[in-house]
């Protein structure tokens, strides 16, 4: 009893996660919780469950169950952990790949590779050696095929940066080339949110992100709200007229996505101003203008059937 003591109170105070998880696994044995967190008498005589380690180590049940899944990770990944530089999450996630993938892992990688892997990549990792294991492809080469789209994406990204770079090198003091250059630039990043919208849709409908869709969208540096507007831009949006669309910024293309399509091809009449425009033409502001118009006029069509009816069921 006096050793189940000592080892609590060190769980208590211990900073690094791999030892805790240690502490945590003699307290699971101590107590005698088996596989799944049942329970039995154990050497102490009650009844424990994984609440009571929790409780024990000074950690949540959620947080002392992964603690308890970083044992099973080989010593060179465990020392990641212990060291700060692989967070517990992630490490929770490669410890279900059997010591044989852990080891190959980190003989492809390299441990500052493994060390920096985020809770996302973790998870991607986990379903590739299931994968392999599904399929009979061997680790590496499932590892292999993910290195190599993740060297493509960088290098196309390079590329795109070089170019990009190259065009503002030397500036123009002729301010129609100036416009011009603007006027592409603005087409690019125009493009880009159709492109980023279509490629967030295709990770939201087939759960690339393994049910971490908001983490992923964390992970890339897009709120959640943005990734949404983006995909709803590239729904509602991309099988129209691209070329005037392009040259738009989020926030409008976004407006112009929810208004119902039938509205979307003709010319409004903006309240403040009286003037008329297509939806290409406005301001966001001009937008908001004109969808609040839009919905004032649907509730007020809604009420007027309403009332016709009502007069026609008191006759």
């Amino acid at each position: 009893m006096l050793i189940a003591e000592n080892v609590e109170r060190r769980g208590e105070a211990e900073p690094d996660p791999v030892k805790k998880g240690r502490i945590a696994a003699f307290l699971k044995e101590y107590f005698g919780i088996k596989h799944g967190g049942d329970r039995s008498s154990g050497q102490n005589g009650n009844l424990k469950t994984t609440a009571d380690i929790a409780e024990t180590i000074g950690e949540s049940e959620k947080t002392t169950r992964r603690l308890l899944k970083l044992n099973d990770l080989i010593p060179e990944i465990q020392a990641l952990v212990s060291s700060g530089n692989l967070g517990t999450t992630a490490a929770e996630q490669i410890a279900y790949l059997t010591p044989d993938e852990q080891r190959l892992l980190l003989t492809i990688r390299g441990e500052d590779v493994v060390g920096a892997t985020s809770v996302v990549e973790a998870k991607g990792i986990r379903e590739q050696a299931k994968e392999s294991r599904t399929t009979g492809e061997s680790f590496e080469a499932v590892l292999q095929r993910a290195e190599d789209a993740e060297r493509k994406a960088s290098e196309s990204n390079e590329r795109m940066t070089n170019k990009m770079g190259a065009i503002t090198d030397t500036l123009s003091t002729d301010i129609t080339v100036i416009t011009a250059e603007i006027n592409s630039y603005k087409q690019i990043a125009g493009n880009a949110i159709f492109e980023i919208g279509r490629r967030l849709k295709h990770v939201k409908d087939n759960d690339l992100a393994y049910g971490e869709w908001g983490e992923w969208c964390d992970s890339i540096g897009i709120p959640t709200s943005t990734a949404r507007k983006m995909i709803t831009v590239y729904s509602k949006l991309s099988s129209g007229n691209r070329s005037t669309s392009n040259t738009l910024g989020l926030d409008a293309l976004y407006l112009i996505a929810t208004l119902p399509e039938e509205e979307r091809e003709q010319a409004h009449t903006i309240p403040s101003t009286g003037e008329s425009k297509t939806v290409d033409e406005m301001t966001v502001r001009e937008l908001r203008e004109v969808k609040k118009a839009l919905k004032e006029a649907q509730e007020r069509a809604e009420k007027a059937e309403q009332t016709v009816e009502q007069v026609k069921i008191f006759r």
